[in-house]
């Protein structure tokens, strides 16, 4: 291989072959255009007859992947975002739980200090009524 033949084929922008360049290798698909043929001529020839088939066929397969990639890429952002987006939810959710069962402590607390307040006030009055039955009883 010569020098100039693989700065061509390192430097060739495989991504961005232009429509009328494919189409000129369609023309290059005749049976005589086959690596095993080619070497007959030239060890250099088959080497470039590899890379133009490989080229064209790598064109084609290019032409279906791409729109696909594109594709995943635009999900893939908007999937980002939206997991962004849940994160964000998840971490109000989970403040909002939190504050949630504060108040649920807060109103268990109450309740039980509601319950003693009252127990307490029974007995308070139970103990009223006792004195105040000893107290007319002692008159």
């Amino acid at each position: 291989m010569s020098i100039v033949e693989i700065s061509v084929r390192k430097e060739y922008d495989k991504n961005r072959i232009p429509e009328k360049t494919l189409h000129k290798l369609k023309t290059y698909k005749s049976p005589d255009f086959v690596p095993e043929k080619v070497a007959n001529v030239s060890k250099v020839a088959k080497s470039l007859c590899m890379w133009a088939r490989a080229i064209d066929m790598y064109a084609r397969v290019y032409k279906i992947v791409e729109p696909k990639r594109k594709r995943l890429e635009v999900a893939e952002k908007e999937l980002n975002q939206t997991m962004g987006l849940l994160r964000e939810k998840q971490r109000q959710l989970a403040e909002v739980e939190a504050m949630i069962a504060r108040l649920e402590a807060q109103f268990t607390g109450a309740v039980n200090e509601k319950k003693a307040l009252q127990d307490n006030m029974e007995l308070t009055a139970a103990r009223l009524n006792r004195a105040g039955r000893q107290h007319s009883s002692r008159r």
